[in-house]
């Protein structure tokens, strides 16, 4: 009877532990779920304000400094000079892309669909700009637009790299200012 006993006890034991492994790895999946619904929501809000009437005019805005800050540059075979990114909403675009980078560091959202959505805008506003967040760095805002950075770096790896297209700030300007009419 013992044995029987002891056999019954060990078979229970198991059925438990099966079911705890069970219920966590349904625990696990449910998570991921919950997780990618939440990042798709979270993608859609990021959507809504980048293509908003009020954001597509700081774009705007935007593009047409891009227009001056290039035409001098060219004009005086100079470098583009920075002094103060928010006077025409650089600085909101560039705390955008800022927030976007660290929901994906943090893995609110997935890099890939990230990368689908606005890599095109990323990889454009950063190498553009980067002088100028270099410059407020410099002045004491040591993490200005790190996961920005992050994600332009993420967006360069040789995964994406070859997916890239080349840049090209004079038909980026175009577009912007084509698309972000009023």
């Amino acid at each position: 009877m013992d044995n029987l006993e002891q056999i019954s006890d060990f078979i229970t034991a198991i059925t438990s532990i099966v079911a705890i492994i069970v219920a966590l790895i349904a625990l696990r999946i449910e998570g991921k779920r919950n997780r990618f619904a939440l990042g798709i929501q979270v993608l859609m809000e990021y959507s809504k304000q980048f293509n908003s009437t009020e954001f597509k005019a700081e774009r705007r805005k935007v593009a047409q400094l891009m227009t001056e800050l290039l035409y001098k540059s060219q004009e005086t075979n100079d470098q583009i000079i920075f002094e103060n990114l928010n006077y025409v909403g650089a600085g909101e675009i560039l705390d955008f892309f800022q927030e976007l980078g660290a929901m994906t560091k943090n893995k609110v959202l997935n890099l890939e669909t990230v990368w689908g959505d606005y890599s095109y805008w990323l990889n454009h506003y950063w190498l553009f700009f980067k002088d100028a967040v270099a410059l407020e760095r410099e002045q004491g805002f040591k993490e200005y637009a790190v996961d920005m950075e992050w994600l332009y770096i993420k967006f360069n790896e040789k995964k994406y790299q070859h997916r890239n297209g080349p840049i090209d700030f004079d038909g980026f300007i175009t577009y912007e200012l084509s698309c972000t009419q009023p």
